[in-house]
């Protein structure tokens, strides 16, 4: 399994390798040409289609083809370039191109056609003019848009932590939270945003995609939960905050990612490997892609579902395997992500659906999902289920059922792993204060987490207030002991926790 995996690799490495080769070319010829001649000139039309032609090779998996600088290096779709020799040149010249310009990247539609020769020159010709420039990235984003250019893009100069810090391992451009320590926690919250917002962004092209009928590649998918893989592995506690997000709107995005998260949470909870994580982690983003084939009126149907209605959502677990079997993935990739999801509803007795005669046990992955699923389904305000259930009333209803729909031991460890009073509960205490449950530590006890008070204001929002250790307030002689005595979902208040928490 692995000497097939290495060969994929191999094989992936030497078509990227290819293609970043005949892209610079092009790149160089595009340019010099340019400068040379006018832009009527058949030379440059030929450089200029045969740009074209390099950017649409990258365009079988992803929309948009990625050029950056980060350390001095090229990344091509976030992937370090790698090339021969002879190539050295070349890329050196482009990295000295790119430098006189202060250009750190350019994100190129791979839609482009050979109709659109004429607006690749024009983006060549201003390309060579900006060196004459103070300001030369200001000035051809001014440019690109003043002229229409929208199928090009200006990438910014790259945050330092998105320097890859295992390029030798991996190749790929991997945030880590090695060097986001100590006092830059503020630094790794933003980084972990910016994960969640990429997996959004991920998800919706893979949904889209799907959803039209049309090819989806995943490689923007499978770097975004390495990336979270990292941050599951050094900053647990913030991605656990992250998945208090609910969005009403974007329900099936987020519910998916948090799914994701929760997983890979659980999944390190118990030991798993880091690569074992990072399936887990995409089967979560997955396990509901077949819902894009249930039409709208039933997801969002308010009040209770017909039984030929439901028949229809039931279809989702086996239309998600469909789906992932037609993804632009490594078949090795798409054979272990395609069980969980369909096992995800058959619950631990395997009274679930769909329906089968199997005697099987459920995989490990599709127990841990069935978990994580049902914990932030019934967290979530829906439209059929106005009322949201509390973090840890969820936990309680989740318990009753332990060996029927859940695995009981792995039940207990997602319980040991979130706390009696799991991150982002809304908690009332006996002094008439309401707060969040913001961190649980073992040390200080499950029962006894810490909550940031929050006081209601006039306009029917809440501030933020103090954050209190309820392990604190119970010395002797405290006039002020503080307990928990009600718990409710945050939703019902219109209260996102992650906004109040990270």
């Amino acid at each position: 399994m692995n000497d097939m995996q290495d060969d994929n690799n191999t094989t992936h490495q030497k078509k990227h390798t290819l293609l970043s080769e005949n892209l610079f070319a092009a790149f160089n010829k595009l340019v010099q040409t340019v400068r040379i001649y006018r832009d009527n000139n058949q030379q440059v039309i030929q450089s200029a289609e045969g740009f074209i032609n390099a950017v649409n090779r990258f365009s079988e998996e992803e929309s948009h083809l990625t050029i950056q600088i980060i350390s001095d290096r090229f990344y091509l779709q976030q992937e370090k370039l790698i090339y021969h020799r002879e190539m050295s040149k070349l890329i050196n010249n482009a990295l000295d191109y790119f430098e006189k310009r202060d250009l750190f990247g350019l994100e190129i539609s791979a839609t482009i056609h050979r109709k659109d020769s004429r607006q690749v020159i024009l983006f060549a010709q201003l390309l060579n003019n900006a060196e004459n420039h103070k300001d030369p990235t200001v000035w051809l984003e001014d440019q690109t848009s003043r002229r229409d250019l929208s199928w090009v893009r200006i990438i910014p100069k790259p945050d330092e932590t998105e320097k890859s810090q295992d390029e030798e391992a991996s190749g790929s451009l991997t945030i880590t939270m090695e060097s986001i320590t100590g006092g830059q926690e503020e630094r790794a919250v933003k980084n972990a945003k910016m994960t969640y917002a990429c997996a959004m962004a991920s998800l919706n092209e893979v949904i889209d995609k799907v959803s039209n009928d049309r090819p989806a590649g995943i490689r923007k998918t499978v770097r975004t939960v390495q990336k979270m893989v990292d941050l599951v592995i050094d900053r647990r506690s913030i991605l656990l905050k992250l998945s208090t997000l609910r969005s009403h709107d974007d329900y099936t995005y987020t519910h998916s990612i948090n799914v994701a998260i929760l997983a890979m949470c659980l999944g390190l909870h118990i030991g798993l490997s880091k690569n074992a994580l990072e399936t887990l982690g995409i089967c979560g983003l997955f396990h509901d892609l077949g819902k894009a084939d249930i039409p709208l009126k039933i997801l969002n149907k308010e009040g209770k579902l017909t039984e030929l209605e439901y028949k229809e959502i039931q279809k989702h677990s086996l239309k998600s395997v469909y789906h992932i079997a037609k993804l632009r993935a490594p078949r090795e990739l798409r054979s272990k992500i395609m069980l969980a999801p369909f096992e995800h509803h058959l619950r631990y007795d395997l009274t679930g659906y769909p329906h089968s005669w199997r005697h099987k046990p459920v995989s490990l992955f599709g127990r841990i999902l069935t978990i994580v699923d049902v914990f932030d389904a019934i967290t979530s305000q829906r439209i059929y289920r106005p009322k949201a259930i509390s973090p840890d009333q969820a936990l309680s209803m989740m318990v009753e059922n332990s060996g029927k729909d859940f695995d009981p031991i792995l039940l207990k460890a997602f319980i040991n792993m979130l706390g009696v009073y799991p991150v982002g509960t809304l908690v009332k205490l006996n002094t008439g204060e309401i707060g969040l449950v913001k961190e649980n530590s073992h040390e200080r006890g499950s029962t006894h987490p810490l909550v940031l008070l929050l006081t209601p204001q006039d306009n029917g929002g809440y501030l933020a207030g103090e954050t209190i250790d309820l392990s604190e307030s119970e010395g002797p002689g405290d006039k002020k002991i503080r307990r928990i005595v009600e718990t409710d979902s945050p939703a019902i208040f219109g209260i996102q926790p992650a906004e109040f928490i990270l």
